[in-house]
């Protein structure tokens, strides 16, 4: 919260267009994902590669990221570059808790 309140830009990204909230969801620190989103961090914003923070959540097994971005108004079923939603991610990598948590929040499984 030092760097936001220092006015630092929550949108920045790295080399991969990951931004902040991109790394906790992939880490699955949801409290800082929690606060990024907060100070105005879009989970809307995609990689390079097309990814969302959603997916980087779905494939790495964060179910609590997951939840949290949803619920941030993520759209559950949002595809990538591939036409992958969260979901297929999540299935792909054998990420079972942060599936469950997609089906839960509504992911279609026959998308």
């Amino acid at each position: 919260s030092l760097l936001i309140d220092a006015g630092w830009p929550v949108d920045a990204t790295d080399f991969k267009d990951y931004t902040p909230l991109f790394v906790a969801a992939e880490c699955g620190n949801t409290l800082v994902l929690k606060l990024l989103v907060d100070a105005g961090a879009s989970v809307l914003l995609r990689s390079k590669a097309s990814e969302s923070a959603l997916h980087v959540a779905a494939k790495k097994d964060n179910a609590e990221a997951v939840i949290a971005l949803v619920e941030a108004g993520h759209q559950v079923d949002a595809l990538d570059h591939r036409k992958r939603t969260p979901c297929h991610e999540a299935a792909y990598h054998g990420s079972v808790m942060a599936g469950i948590a997609l089906v839960r929040l509504g992911a279609d499984i026959e998308a």
